[in-house]
Formats: structure tokens, C-alpha cells, sequence
């Protein structure tokens, strides 16, 4: 990778705090007990603090072992036949992805949001291996050219000092300006993925809406910002209640004429 921000993994990440009470998690405790509980955990920690969002293996016994050697005190032998199963079981749930596991690597959709999400918070570049990626980024509000905190930054040679006044015209000037910029990071930190789910968007809806954000972005250049789009989802049920077919209709509508705005975003 290119540019300014080289580094892939992170030295922490986020765990939530109703882990334990997720109905995943407690489906792997009732299969694999505390082990299935650990394996998981190892699986994120391993990935994250390494390339990411991502895991190379030579084969999923080898690899459960690694677990084993490190969550377990004794019977490693057992401990990573139990590894083994739970790894086989997230695959076969969706959580790992099993097409890439047939081929040595442990990845899933879940782990390369939350990589995703990782990156914009800590502002790096976000890039995927093509054959790993399983997320559209489309799906996020993503720059094209991330900018970090140093950038945002005003030098002090920039600041004229020919006039009191006018040094301190331009240092109110910059923090205005590094206050909004602030804003707008603050604001496209949530996914879109996180906004349908908060707005409970169906599956179908959700598809159409990410193909015109597409279409804004591919034909107009134009970023869907969070707020416009909470907006856009508030005024379809509006419109249209619970018919979801008449909402998709109106959202196609759009992207087949071109279309830059919905109608009932004309709707005041």
C-alpha cells in the first residue's frame, strides 16, 4: 500500500459490552463451551493485530492448535479438535467465510466491517487484497484520499503576522474551519450498513438504496452523507408507509433516468 499510512493491523479494537449476551456468542458457548468463546476471541485479536482483516493458514488444524497452545494449560490435543469444530461451525453460520477458508485464509463480512470502521475512526487508507474482499466499501463513506489529523493542522508560517487584527482574524478562521472539518468526520463515522440497521430498512430497500448511492457517486461524484441519507429514508416511509415494493420502484426510478435526487426528497 501506498501513501502515508502503511500500517494494516491495530494495537486494540473495540469489543462491545453485550459480547456475552450476543445471540452468536451464546449459540458458540452452548456448541463449544469456553472454548468456542476463546477460539473466537483469538480469531479477532490474531486478525486485527496483524494484516488486519485477514488470516493465512496452512490448514485449520494447524492453525486450532496455535489456539490451543495459547488459550489451553493441558489436553491441547482435545482443546484443538474443540478449536477445530468451532472454527468448521463459523464457517458454516456465515461469520467466517468458507470459500476463502477452503483456500487458507480466515476472513468474514462481520470482521472487514469492523476493520473498515477501524480505519475511518483512526483515518487511514482503507484497502482490500481483491480476492479477500468480501464488503462493497460503496457502503461507507469513504475518501478517496483520507485526511489525518497533522494535515488538518494549520502551520504557524501560514499565519500572517504583518497585523495583529489580521493574525487574529486567521487563527479564529482556522479553528472554524478545523471545527467543521471535525464535524464532518464525526458524522460519516457511522456505516451506512449501521444507519439501515438502525432504521430497520429492509434487505430489499437496503439494496436499492446502496445502488443509488452507487449511481451518485459513479455518474455525479457525489458522496451520500449520513444525514442525507436518514432524511431520504424518513421521507420514503413517509410517502409510501410500509410498501417497500413502491419504495424500490421510486428509488430505481431514479437511477434508470439518471437522476441525481428522488422525488420525495422534492417533497416539503
Amino acid at each position: 500500500m501506498a501513501g502515508r499510512n502503511t500500517k494494516t493491523n491495530f494495537d486494540f479494537f473495540r469489543l462491545d459490552t453485550d459480547f456475552f449476551s450476543n445471540k452468536k456468542i451464546k449459540a458458540l458457548r452452548r456448541h463449544f463451551g469456553s472454548v468456542g468463546i476463546l477460539t473466537y476471541l483469538y480469531i479477532l485479536s490474531y486478525t486485527y493485530g496483524n494484516d488486519g482483516y485477514y488470516i493465512r493458514i496452512d490448514s485449520v488444524e494447524e492453525f486450532a492448535y496455535d489456539i490451543a497452545e495459547s488459550i489451553g494449560n493441558s489436553n491441547l490435543t482435545q482443546i484443538a479438535s474443540v478449536a477445530t469444530d468451532c472454527i468448521n461451525y463459523l464457517a458454516s453460520r456465515g461469520e467466517i467465510n468458507k470459500h476463502l477458508l477452503d483456500k487458507g485464509v480466515i476472513s468474514g463480512e462481520s470482521i472487514q466491517r469492523h476493520y473498515i470502521k477501524m480505519c475511518l475512526a483512526s483515518k487511514r487508507k482503507v484497502e482490500f487484497i481483491q480476492e479477500y474482499q468480501l464488503v462493497d466499501t460503496l457502503e461507507y463513506p469513504i475518501e478517496e484520499n483520507p485526511i489525518s489529523s497533522e494535515e488538518i493542522a494549520i502551520s504557524s508560517e501560514e499565519i500572517p503576522i504583518n497585523s495583529e487584527d489580521k493574525q487574529h482574524i486567521k487563527l479564529n478562521k482556522n479553528k472554524e474551519d478545523k471545527v467543521s472539518k471535525k464535524e464532518i468526520k464525526k458524522e460519516n463515522l457511522q456505516t451506512y450498513d449501521e444507519i439501515f440497521e438502525d432504521m430497520g430498512v429492509s434487505t430489499r430497500l437496503k439494496s436499492c438504496l446502496i445502488d443509488f448511492i452507487r449511481h451518485l457517486k459513479t455518474s455525479f461524484q457525489v458522496l451520500m452523507i449520513n444525514s442525507r441519507l436518514e432524511k431520504l429514508i424518513i421521507k420514503l416511509d413517509e410517502k409510501y408507509g410500509l410498501d417497500d415494493v413502491a419504495k424500490c420502484k421510486e428509488v430505481r426510478r431514479a437511477i434508470v433516468n439518471g437522476y441525481k435526487r428522488l422525488e420525495c426528497e422534492e417533497i416539503t
